[in-house]
This record gives structure tokens, sequence and C-alpha cells, in this order.
């Protein structure tokens, strides 16, 4: 394994600064950094189906990512969320290939999160000696508040990615419906709209943290929690 990438060691930086995060905090800190960089985890198919089995399957991972994303404080880590709760789905039943196949996971992509998240956790042992952190197959998801406490050390660690959502009146009457639920990005001046894929993309929060933005026919955020 190379070096850990910029925005994951600012990730550890900032979670390092925060006196009140405790252990368990970290642990989860240290599975959901890897996620940060392999935002493609999912199998995706063209929006265009010729098989009805490929229909079905693709409407089974969709509701499998509406599950793994809850409601209430869970809901609100978003994206993020359901990429915590899939790699963790997938290394408590031992990671194969398989289970990623019936969960619309990509197989290679929870291997090499498996192999982030141990780099990762190594590195944070070094910088902490005393936070005793392991990689744990079974670890439980996060309570609410340690969800409330990772949303606070992603929103410091991308403070130059945060998005409003565009006030309603602050819309002109003849583009109500173009610039539904779109957002204003301090990255770029054109309006940017959450991704059809996301599980944020019908709760359009007021605020998002986002990955990054890409362009299709519109810009598009990827991989958002509401901040």
């Amino acid at each position: 394994m190379g070096p850990i990438p910029a925005a994951t060691g600012r990730y550890c930086v900032e979670t390092c600064q925060y006196g009140y995060l405790y252990k368990l905090q970290l642990d989860h800190q240290s599975l959901r950094a890897p996620c940060l960089q392999l935002q493609q985890a999912f199998l995706k198919y063209t929006a265009t189906f010729q098989d009805q089995k490929l229909k079905d399957r693709h409407q089974q991972w969709v509701q499998i990512k509406r599950t793994w994303a809850g409601e209430g404080h869970s809901l609100a880590l978003g994206d993020i969320m359901v990429l915590l709760k899939a790699v963790g789905a997938a290394e408590f039943v031992g990671c194969t290939s398989w289970f990623c196949e019936q969960h619309g996971l990509r197989y290679k992509a929870m291997i090499e999160i498996r192999k982030m998240r141990t780099q990762l956790t190594n590195e944070v042992n070094l910088v902490i000696p005393d936070v005793n952190l392991f990689v744990d197959p079974k670890m439980t998801p996060p309570t609410p508040l340690q969800i409330k406490l990772l949303r606070q050390v992603i929103l410091t660690g991308f403070a130059d990615h945060i998005a409003r959502r565009i006030p309603k009146t602050d819309i002109k009457d003849d583009e109500k419906i173009k610039l539904k639920n779109a957002y204003q990005s301090i990255e770029v001046e054109t309006p940017v709209f959450i991704h059809h894929s996301s599980v944020l993309h019908k709760e359009a929060p007021e605020y998002v943290v986002y990955q990054e933005i890409f362009r299709n026919k519109q810009a598009l955020y990827e991989s958002c929690c509401s901040c």
C-alpha cells in the first residue's frame, strides 16, 4: 500500500484534534476514510435494461441501499452511511464475492477498502499509541452520537465541499422547474444537483457536504451527507 491520500490524511488529523472523539468513534473513522477514495464501490448498470432479471436485480440493490441508509440521524449521514453499512455487512460475512454480487457491491473494491482500512488503522495507532484500534469485522453500526461526531469531522475536513440548496425565493418564476432542488456550491458558479443514485436525492436537505462534482448533462454531486 502507498501513502494515505490527502483527503484521508486531513480526515485523520481532524479526528485527532477533536479531544472528545473516543475509541468507538475512531473505529468508525478507520472504516469510513477508505470509502472516501472508493465512491465507486457499488455495481452500476446503464439506464437501458434489456433483461427483466437485470431490472429486478437493480431494483433490489436500490432497496438495499435505502435500507442501509435508514432514517433520522442515520439518513442524515446519507451516502456515507450506505457505504459504512455496505462495508460493515460485507466484512461481517467474510467479504465473499457471492455476498457482494447479491448486494450490488464491487468485490475488488471491498477488498481494496479492507486493505486501506488496515493501513489507516495502523497509522492511527502510530499517531495515538494508547487508542489500541484494530480492524473488527463484527463492528456494530455507529450510534446516533457517533453519527453526529462523524458529520462534524466530515464537515471540518471538507469545508470546501459544502453546498446550500437555492431558496425558492431566489429562483425566477421561469426557472422554478429547471432549478428545483438545485444547490449552489462554493466550488462552481453554476447550479449543481444531487445525483439520482444518492439516498439524499429526494430528501434535498438545506445543506450538504459532497465528495466531488462531475458533469453529465448537468453538474451533479456524488457521495453526499447533510450538514
